[in-house]
This record gives C-alpha cells, sequence and structure tokens, in this order.
C-alpha cells in the first residue's frame, strides 16, 4: 500500500491570501499608527531655554510625563493634567489642578504663563534627549534627565 502525497487542500489555498491580510493589519495596529506620539510616559524633562516670557533669574521648568498625565514646576506651584502627545502637538485634557503654594511675584507670573501656555496646545517635538514645545517666539526647550 502506498502512501498518498499530501497537497493542500482547496481550503487551506484558499484561506493563504485571508492570513496574510490579518498578518498586515496586525503588523499595522503594532506600529501604532499614523498619528501615534512619542512614548514618553515615565519620562522626566529639565528647561534648557524659556522663550516668550521673563522667567526670573535662575527659572527652571521641571515637566514628567506619567501614563496619559503631565506635571510641571518651575520652582513653586506644581501644576498637573491628563494630557495627550500624539500628532506634534502636547493637549492638556480639561483643567490643569495645582498646588497652592504662596510663591514670589516672578515664580507666580511663571506659573500663570506655564499654565496658559499648555492649554494652548503646543507644538511637541521629540529628539533623542531632547525635547521641545511651542516654536522660536514662545516656547521650551527641555533635556530628558
Amino acid at each position: 500500500m502506498r502512501a498518498r502525497p499530501r497537497h493542500p487542500g482547496p481550503r487551506v489555498l484558499r484561506a493563504a491570501p485571508i492570513l496574510a491580510v490579518c498578518a498586515l493589519v496586525l503588523a499595522a495596529c503594532a506600529d501604532g499608527g499614523a498619528g501615534a506620539g512619542p512614548d514618553l510616559a515615565g519620562k522626566a524633562f529639565v528647561s534648557t531655554e524659556i522663550r516668550g516670557v521673563d522667567p526670573g533669574p535662575g527659572a527652571e521648568v521641571r515637566l514628567v510625563f506619567q501614563e496619559d498625565r503631565i506635571s510641571v514646576n518651575a520652582g513653586c506651584n506644581t501644576l498637573m493634567a491628563a494630557a495627550t502627545w500624539d500628532d506634534g502637538a502636547l493637549r492638556v485634557v480639561g483643567p490643569m489642578a495645582s498646588t497652592r503654594m504662596a510663591c514670589p511675584d516672578d515664580r507666580a507670573r511663571l506659573d500663570a504663563w506655564l499654565e496658559a501656555f499648555l492649554l494652548r496646545e503646543p507644538r511637541l517635538v521629540h529628539d533623542g534627549g531632547t525635547l521641545v514645545l511651542g516654536d522660536e517666539d514662545e516656547g521650551i526647550a527641555f533635556d530628558e534627565q
């Protein structure tokens, strides 16, 4: 008795293109899609340049990204909010919460400017260890900590 050679049946041959399309769709989803932003969750940045406001002597802005949230401190109060950072912009979702410290005038002005700036959905560019929010006229450049 001779063994019959095994050939893929017509069902298997018809299913091959469907399986190939499914694999391509899954690969595209794993990439995060075209509008996915940089993976910043868990990263912290410290300002190297602040444009558009006089920050006062020795001012430094610290920005921390958490999963779907940011917190930012400019030397006095800490501002916090839900946020997204895809499609090349930082978008604060809803109002920002803040600690309520009594700050010196220059730090209070910087806090107010920072909140207004972040609520305007500044452009976000992340390149290696550098992060830039805003533009040439008004913005903040950061280095990753």
